[in-house]
Order: C-alpha cells, then sequence, then structure tokens
C-alpha cells in the first residue's frame, strides 16, 4: 500500500480483516504472505503520520486455487459385482478424493457420478470397468483433473456340466465273471470274500469277462467304484 505525506507512517486495520494468511506491515504497509482461504474480504486500511490519519476502504477478492492432481486408482478386490479400490493419498493442500466408475476409458467426467468411497456395487459380472479418482471441490480449491485406473474386469460364474459317472455293474453266467462300466486303461480289482487280491488288470473296454470257476463272494473294485456278486457255481 502506498500513502504520501511525512516519515513516520504507521499502518493498521482498523475495521474487517485481511485474507486469511496474509498480514499487514505497519511499517511500511506492505501486506505479504499466502492465502489459505478463498472468499471476498473487506476491511479499513488505516495510514497515520504526526500530520493526521487517513483511511481507505479495500475489497479483496481470493479465488479458488486449482485443485491438486491424484495418482491412479488402483485395484484392491474384485467380485462378481463389485470392485474395491486402494484409496488414493489425500492432497497436500487439504482437499479430499472422490471416486467415479465406469465401462468407458476417458468418459465424461460430468457424466458420471462421483462418491467419497472406494468400493463399487451392483456391477455387472465379465465386465471391464474404469475407476476415475479426482481432487474434491472445497470451499477453497477447485476440481482437480481426474487420473483413472486400469481396466479392470470383474469376476466371471463358469459352470462345468461334469457327465454322470456309469455305474460299475457285474454278474457272473456260466463260470465267468461279467463286467460293465470299466474305463479303458483304468485298474480294475477283484477280491475274494476274505480280502484277498485274486485278479489285476488295466481294462482294455468298458466291458470285459473273465473266468470265475471258485464260488462265493467276489468285490469288484475300480477307482472309487465297488460291485459285490455272487457266485453260486451254476
Amino acid at each position: 500500500m502506498i500513502a504520501t505525506g511525512n516519515a513516520p507512517i504507521m499502518w493498521s486495520i482498523v475495521s474487517g480483516s485481511l485474507p486469511d494468511g496474509l498480514s499487514l506491515s505497519d511499517i511500511s504497509g506492505s501486506i505479504s504472505g499466502i492465502p489459505t482461504r478463498a472468499g471476498t474480504f473487506e476491511f479499513t486500511l488505516q495510514a497515520e503520520n504526526p500530520d493526521g490519519i487517513d483511511t481507505k476502504e479495500v475489497t479483496c477478492l481470493i479465488e479458488k486455487g486449482t485443485g491438486h492432481s491424484v495418482s491412479n486408482p488402483i485395484v484392491s478386490g474384485i467380485t462378481l459385482n463389485s470392485i474395491t479400490i486402494q484409496a488414493v493419498a489425500m492432497p497436500v493442500n487439504g482437499q479430499t478424493v472422490e471416486y467415479a466408475i465406469s465401462t468407458i476409458n476417458n468418459a465424461s467426467h460430468e457424466s458420471m457420478t462421483w462418491q467419497d468411497g472406494v468400493t463399487f456395487g451392483n456391477l455387472n459380472s465379465d465386465i471391464i470397468y474404469y475407476v476415475y479418482a479426482r481432487a474434491k471441490e472445497n470451499d477453497n480449491y477447485h476440481i482437480g483433473p481426474a487420473s483413472v485406473s486400469e481396466g479392470i474386469r470383474t469376476q466371471v460364474t463358469v459352470t462345468f456340466e461334469l457327465p454322470l459317472e456309469e455305474p460299475l455293474t457285474a454278474w457272473v453266467h456260466a463260470g465267468r465273471l461279467y463286467v460293465k462300466g470299466l474305463k479303458p486303461g483304468i485298474l480294475w480289482n477283484v477280491y475274494n470274500s476274505t480280502g484277498m487280491l485274486i485278479y489285476k488288470a488295466a481294462a482294455q473296454s468298458e466291458d470285459t469277462e473273465i473266468p470265475l470257476s471258485a464260488q462265493g463272494i467276489f468285490i469288484i473294485q475300480s477307482e472309487s467304484r465297488t460291485v459285490r456278486v455272487v457266485n453260486h457255481g451254476q
């Protein structure tokens, strides 16, 4: 500030206040500092020397600062219908971070719905999404530039139709043991009623037969399937 007159001239604020973060030198009349809050500030500045006093009404407009940049969001969890990202570090100027999601890379920021939370639900499965982050507008700063994550695909449900396993069946006729439902190349065993192994071979086909002259109960086993037969010797 400048005033004409005989020195020394003393400066002061007699009403109102300077913008936050600024101060007035009572000797030089200079105003210095860095504003910390946007807004319109009105104050009365006074200059005084031995010859008299003069005042000046002053209006000072402090505009909002440029929004801070933030790092790209990084995914921390994915399900069939939700995506969670790591919280992006807060800007150093006191702004908070807000987030949005879209299926479009470089989507229009105005068309998206922004939120404070880091989890997005009610999503479709097996779809690629992009999560955006930006510094949120507050009293002192504008919205910051948005950053965007890499494409994040939600999980997909995979259904396997497993064929029903054919049952293992066996019977005895005319001194021969007939077995149906074997798997070619898979071992099958025959045990007597005492648990003694009396036959062991890799199946050549699904159906096979072997001689069985002994009488009694016999157990045929292949993998986890087991069947019992009785040979009465008829």
